[in-house]
């Protein structure tokens, strides 16, 4: 500060640490985002995939808080982000049937075995109840006539399978427990209760 000579002041830079708890937006519950800049959906609903969602009868809760898309089983809750954080309208349905599909295995529905009891991530368990809802959500994008979501969930499909091995048995398996999801929700005639037949629905369900 001063002119340099003995005795003048001197300015020393002394680095200070601190360090912050940062926590990704997705790990926060009950927080509303702030809207994003760019261009948002603009949702038209589609009129067979709304008749799907409001025709499940002991339809799981569901709410529109996270920004992330997931099924509860102990809170028996669908989470999915706004309509409007979604790419397209078909990609809203995918994602919508896939995570209603995961609550069909609950188990005071279809009680699946094994379903999510546990299961980390990847396991075996994990990912034939991945198989079985992705199955699940291309079923009723195919009866809903939504067809550019069927490439993505063949996709899907083919690496969660990789992870078991490319099993043609839990293939199978995982198609027709699949199939026994879309026709719960549907109403169309399988319900444990009643009976271990399963039955064809619209649009190739097999």
């Amino acid at each position: 500060m001063g002119g340099g000579g003995p005795g003048a002041d001197v300015i020393k830079k002394i680095p200070l640490l601190r360090y912050y708890n940062v926590f990704n937006v997705e790990q926060c519950d009950g927080l509303t985002l702030p809207a994003t800049d760019g261009d948002k959906l603009e949702f038209e609903p589609i009129e067979l995939a709304e008749a799907v969602r409001d025709g499940y009868i002991d339809a799981p809760d569901y709410q529109e808080l996270e920004n992330r898309a997931y099924y509860a089983p102990a809170r028996d809750l669908v989470n999915l982000p706004k309509k409007e954080a979604f790419k397209s309208i078909a990609g809203y349905y995918g994602t919508l049937f896939h995570e209603l599909a995961h609550s069909t295995g609950h188990g005071d529905r279809l009680n699946r075995d094994g379903f999510l009891d546990g299961a980390s991530f990847g396991s075996e368990v994990y990912s034939k109840e991945e198989l079985v809802a992705e199955f699940g959500a291309s079923f009723l994008c195919g009866l809903c006539g939504i067809e550019s979501e069927l490439e993505n969930s063949a996709s899907y499909i083919k690496g969660w399978l990789e992870k078991i091995s490319d099993n043609e048995k839990w293939l199978i398996s995982s198609a027709t427990q699949a199939q026994k999801a879309v026709e719960y929700m549907l109403g169309t005639g399988y319900r444990p209760v009643e009976s271990d037949a399963t039955v064809e629905v619209e649009a190739g369900v097999a």
